[in-house]
């Protein structure tokens, strides 16, 4: 904007430039305006003068001169009336053309600066959705955190969340979740339910004994009781086939 600024101001200097010659010509005209008028009055006065002393050469010298005197009075009046006519409309071309200038300046400076608004304002809401976008990225590395699905129970080739039913143990309680479970974090002991001998009999989130069964015999496999210990879980099936809490 700063360059059309000044781009603006130098064509004002141009268009002044309009005006400036003719204005110099005028004062100039008028400055021998100024001295033939003066030169006029003089022979006037010599004139009376001769008239006074009754001096027919001075009188007849005096009168000669104030022809040739008001002769160039008279031509440098009407020049001066020209050049005064060209300067006003000078002055009124200069007036116009700065005018339209000016409107036009304004006009782009107002179109200038409503498309700067705008552009900055859609520099606005890309950062805002770029933010809102952060987020929400935020927040599913969050969730997608405590909603890992343990490798045992995952299903990959359905999806990053998708997971089969699991047993877990849960607050100490052997238990039998869904598919659709998500707070995977306290899921301790996670082993697959196809992989108990029983297809029915646990309902989920309850305690169910072919997962406590089948945790005790994996874990105790795996790591003897020290293992399974860590799962605060009794080493041994509950009577009836129950693991304690």
């Amino acid at each position: 904007l700063s360059t059309w600024e000044k781009h603006f101001e130098h064509g004002k200097e141009s268009l002044t430039r309009l005006i400036d010659q003719p204005q110099a010509m005028l004062r100039e005209a008028e400055g021998e305006l100024e001295k033939a008028t003066n030169h006029l009055e003089a022979r006037k006065a010599q004139i009376k003068v001769a008239e006074v002393l009754r001096d027919k050469v001075a009188l007849a010298n005096a009168k000669a001169r104030l022809d040739d005197v008001q002769k160039e009075v008279t031509e440098l009046t009407a020049e001066v009336e020209e050049l005064r006519a060209q300067l006003e409309e000078r002055q009124e071309v200069f007036k116009n053309a700065t005018k339209d200038r000016e409107d036009k300046f304004k006009a782009f400076k107002k179109g200038f600066l409503a498309k700067a608004t705008t552009e900055q304002d859609l520099i606005k809401s890309a950062m805002s959705n770029l933010s809102r976008q952060a987020k929400e990225y935020a927040t599913l590395v969050s969730k997608a955190k405590w909603r890992r699905v343990p490798l045992v129970c995952a299903l990959p080739r359905k999806g990053l969340f998708a997971a089969d039913q699991c047993c877990c143990v849960i607050g100490g309680v052997a238990m039998k979740v869904p598919k659709t479970f998500t707070h995977w974090e306290m899921c301790k002991g996670p082993v697959p339910w196809r992989k108990t001998r029983w297809s029915m009999g646990c309902t989920d989130f309850t305690k169910c004994d072919p997962c406590g069964a089948l945790i005790h015999t994996v874990y105790t496999f795996a790591g003897g009781l020290a293992g399974l210990s860590k799962l605060s879980v009794s080493s041994k099936p509950a009577q009836g086939g129950e693991v304690a809490p």
